[in-house]
């Protein structure tokens, strides 16, 4: 680690990891983690592969639904990269949206301090616009009907069959099996009817959804 990357991440231990704390996130290090009811908010500081800059990743998930993986984990141990819902926050200062480390003390500082802050008004804006599960439909549901709007925030990488699968596990839990079915057929949809493993699996799940028993 060169020495302007452990100055920048002094700083967001200093900085960073007491306001969220504030806020009432868990955590520390390059991972915090909120549990409000059902909702959940998480935190991941991404270092880039190639060195000399991080981003930050937002992750919105709810407590009863499955990871990315199809595990429904506790909701205190759900990271960014679990959450059904993900999108990132870009830098202000960087046009490819990465803060860097800087060169000099002064600069991994200055870096350090615009990325706490973003995270602090951006982060928390974007997932106070989501802290309740009909927020959360709400915002499915415009996805549903235009999925390539770039207007909506909730997350920067969901399909059009995820979309729908989210919405239609949602509405299942809620008791609501007539938008779970109608959720279920747009999936159906999406996914195609071609043979391989993965559809194949999500198609079962859709049909198992579309049938609202």
């Amino acid at each position: 680690m060169s020495p302007e990357q452990e100055r920048f991440y002094a700083v967001l231990k200093a900085d960073l990891a007491p306001q969220l704390r504030i806020i009432e996130f868990k955590g520390s290090g390059q991972n915090f983690n909120r549990v409000t009811g059902d909702v959940i908010h998480a935190i991941n500081i991404q270092g880039n592969p190639w060195g000399g800059s991080c981003i930050v990743n937002l992750g919105i998930h709810l407590g009863f639904l499955p990871d990315t993986l199809g595990v429904v984990l506790e909701p205190r141990k759900i990271r960014e990269i679990n959450c059904a819902f993900r999108t990132r926050i870009g830098s202000p200062i960087h046009s490819d949206g990465w803060w860097t480390y800087g060169s000099d003390p002064r600069t991994s500082e200055a870096n350090a301090r615009s990325l706490v802050a973003s995270v602090l008004d951006k982060g928390e804006r974007h997932f106070q616009r989501f802290n309740h599960p009909a927020a959360i439909l709400d915002e499915l549901e415009q996805m549903l009907l235009a999925p390539a709007n770039p207007g909506y925030r909730l997350t920067s990488y969901l399909s059009l069959a995820g979309t729908a699968l989210a919405g239609a596990r949602i509405h299942r839990h809620n008791g609501n099996l007539a938008d779970s079915r109608r959720f279920a057929q747009v999936g159906l949809g999406a996914i195609g009817t071609g043979p391989f493993g993965a559809g194949i699996a999500l198609g079962e799940e859709f049909e198992f959804l579309a049938r609202g028993v």
